[in-house]
C-alpha cells in the first residue's frame, strides 16, 4: 500500500516538475523580472508544501504505530510472565508443596503486580 502511494506521489512530482519546466521555458524564463523569473512557481510552491505535510503526517503515523507496537509487546510480555507465574503456583499447590492459605496469598500477590 505504501509503495503504491509512494510511486503515485513520485509520478505526480515528476509530472509537476516537467510541466513547470515547460511552462517556464514557454514564457522565456528571466524575461519577467524578479518576481516572475520562474512562472511555474505557482505550481511548485504549493506542491512542495503539500508534499511536506504528507511527509509530516506519514512520520507522525509511523511514530504512533511504533509506540503502539512497543506497548503491545510490553503488555504481551507481562501477560506471559503472569501466566507462567500462575502456572508454577498452581503446580506447586497441586503437588502439595504449599498450603491453601499460602496459595491464595501468593496468587493475590501475583495478580496485584
Amino acid at each position: 500500500m505504501f509503495k503504491i502511494f509512494l510511486g503515485i506521489l513520485l509520478i505526480f512530482l515528476a509530472v509537476a516538475v516537467i510541466i513547470a519546466a515547460l511552462f517556464s521555458y514557454r514564457f522565456g524564463g528571466y524575461r519577467f523580472g524578479m518576481m516572475y523569473a520562474y512562472p511555474a512557481m505557482w505550481l511548485l510552491g504549493p506542491l512542495f508544501m503539500v508534499l511536506s505535510l504528507i511527509l509530516l503526517f506519514l512520520f507522525i503515523y509511523w511514530v504512533i504505530n511504533a509506540v503502539a507496537a512497543h506497548e503491545d509487546n510490553y503488555t504481551n510480555m507481562n501477560d506471559k510472565e503472569y501466566k507462567e507465574a500462575l502456572e508454577i503456583l498452581n503446580l506447586r499447590y497441586a503437588k502439595g508443596e504449599i498450603t491453601q492459605e499460602q496459595y491464595v496469598k501468593m496468587k493475590e500477590d501475583i495478580l496485584r503486580k
